[in-house]
């Protein structure tokens, strides 16, 4: 997520958010995650959101830790499809 993208001023303006997910149906689990967002440079922690999505996703998703002019010289996760 670049700075200047909407999303980025969004949350820099107001930090909170809510992020749900559930399996389209009638039965079963819905989640619901309420909190701050929170900008991650550590690259350790990086790598270990990349491994762990290609330890749960294999080759389906696959994500590089990378260093980009576009997202401020700062370090994320991006997808290598």
């Amino acid at each position: 997520m670049g700075q200047i993208e909407r999303k980025a001023k969004n949350l820099a303006l107001n930090p909170r958010c809510v992020i749900a997910t559930g399996c389209n149906v009638l039965e079963g689990l819905d989640v619901v995650v309420e909190g701050d967002a929170v900008r991650v440079t550590d690259e350790s922690r990086l790598q270990r959101l990349a491994d762990g999505s290609a330890a749960k996703y294999d080759q389906l998703f696959r994500f590089t830790v990378v260093t980009a002019p576009s997202m401020g010289e700062r370090k994320g996760v991006r997808s290598r499809s």
